[in-house]
């Protein structure tokens, strides 16, 4: 196959051809990244002068590996039919990593929380913030301490999948005990402050977690090594900026394993602190961290409001997602609410029903806001049908019928006792002065995370010593890759 070098680059169906800046020389035993241009090589090499590679100030280590947090579809054929329909085995059971439901009758054996220990998914971890609160796990920190005796309730959850856990030491070749994780690690990684990651994808986000949390093998930890005087919080601001996004977007692609070696050598600037240029840009660029991890914190409160992603992960207040109408309703205080039984404007027929469970709810085809403040306005209906046929008629102000329509999705199998008790607002205006409240809340505490991610940015740039232009550079192609 012949190119024509005289090109900078050349691409078909097989192969592509392009100029690197990099040269020769700068090769060395690490992985190679051959693909950015010469503009770009400049910039990143800025970017590493006078830095250090991160791995030179944390130790970096992944979490916990059990081979078998949950029964997969492949390994439940591992366990025989009938001690699978006898105990209820299903897929995606828990068994070292468990939901709250199923951590809850062992938690009775270890109440203390010796071995069973709170956890999160890597897709929890936002800049900056861990949003886990809306879906409590739990991981089963087994090592070979662990005293069978003690925690029975423990040993018989683990007996039930007792094959798929000896088919781990086939697989490998170990002899470690059964009922152990596969790689527990040490329980002080675990239980200090760390800068956490995702171990996998393209992007990376950075929080902060100062402990008692045992996190998985998907998730990278950053543990500040003895004698680092920088600030764990410090490192993190630095991991979150622009720049060194930009460095990882050129330096830490590719998948696997290449890509976690090239992710230890994020350029991490040291600080002079004996000068106090450098001292105060640090402890600035420290408390604008702190301030962040304070306002996500109370940012994480208001995701209930909203419907779709999380609002830690929202760069800005520029796009909220859609209100949830239901759980503002419910928030409202006692004497602005009603229920759909004791609301004014709200009738249903036939009036005495028995034995009523909802199985499907009519369609409205015209949609309205959620009240009207019309004094004379028309009736709408709604049909809620059983699957033994019986059917009721709920007859509202059109807005009233829309916003059950939307809540009803959430009551099939419910009775109708329980339907009646669905919550309204009184009228219009103090459910509109409630959502206007909350996402002018929402708004600001967006704002001023924006606002002091900038003031990051800045004082990361003046750190690195970068350029207006280079700033102006690193910038847009942030905005492109976005």
């Amino acid at each position: 196959m012949f190119f024509n070098l005289d090109k900078t680059k050349y691409s078909d169906e097989y192969i592509e051809v392009f100029h690197s800046a990099v040269k020769q020389g700068e090769l060395n035993e690490g992985a190679w990244n051959l693909w950015y241009a010469k503009s770009q090589a400049q910039i990143l090499k800025a970017i590493e002068d006078k830095t250090e590679p991160i791995e030179k100030l944390c130790e970096i280590d992944c979490g916990i590996f059990s081979n078998a947090d949950f029964v997969s579809d492949k390994y439940i054929t591992l366990i025989p039919d009938d001690k699978r329909q006898r105990l209820n085995i299903r897929p995606n059971d828990g068994i070292f990593v468990l939901t709250q439901s199923e951590a809850e009758d062992l938690l009775k054996d270890d109440p203390q929380n010796e071995v069973i220990k709170r956890t999160y998914k890597n897709s929890d971890i936002d800049n900056y913030y861990i949003d886990s609160e809306s879906d409590v796990k739990y991981l089963l920190y087994i090592d070979d301490l662990f005293d069978q005796k003690k925690f029975l309730r423990i040993m018989k959850h683990l007996e039930k999948y007792k094959e798929i856990l000896l088919a781990r030491l086939d697989r490998y070749g170990e002899k470690y005990p059964w009922w152990r994780l596969h790689r527990p690690h040490e329980k002080n990684i675990y239980e200090n402050s760390k800068i956490v990651t995702s171990r996998w994808g393209k992007q990376n986000s950075y929080a902060l977690q100062t402990g008692n949390f045992y996190e998985n093998s998907d998730i990278n930890l950053y543990i500040p090594k003895d004698g680092v005087k920088e600030s764990i919080t410090y490192i993190l601001g630095l991991l979150n900026s622009k720049l060194l996004n930009y460095w990882i977007l050129y330096k830490g692609r590719g998948e696997g394993v290449s890509r976690q070696i090239r992710l230890k050598q994020i350029p991490i600037r040291r600080i002079d602190f004996n000068n106090p240029k450098e001292k105060k840009i640090h402890n600035s660029l420290v408390k604008k961290v702190e301030k962040i991890i304070e306002l996500k914190k109370e940012l994480a409160e208001y995701n209930k409001f909203f419907k779709g992603v999380r609002l830690t992960k929202l760069e800005g207040p520029e796009k909220l997602p859609e209100p949830n109408i239901y759980a503002i309703t419910v928030s409202l205080p006692q004497e602005d609410k009603r229920i759909l039984r004791t609301h004014s404007k709200v009738s249903w027929e036939p009036k005495e029903i028995k034995e009523f469970y909802l199985s499907r709810t009519g369609i409205i085809e015209e949609i309205a806001p959620l009240f009207t403040k019309k004094e004379e306005e028309p009736l709408f209906s709604i049909k809620l049908s059983s699957k033994d046929k019986k059917e009721i008629a709920i007859n509202a102000p059109k807005e009233i019928i829309n916003y059950l329509q939307e809540v009803l999705q959430n009551y099939t199998g419910k009775s109708w006792d329980e339907i009646k008790k669905i919550p309204l607002a009184k009228d219009l205006k103090t459910y509109q002065t409630k959502e206007k409240e909350i996402i002018q809340k929402v708004a600001s505490l967006l704002g001023k995370i924006q606002n002091a991610q900038n003031e990051i940015d800045s004082f990361v740039y003046e750190l690195y010593q970068i350029t207006p232009a280079e700033q102006k550079t690193i910038e847009e192609m942030l905005k492109e890759t976005k």
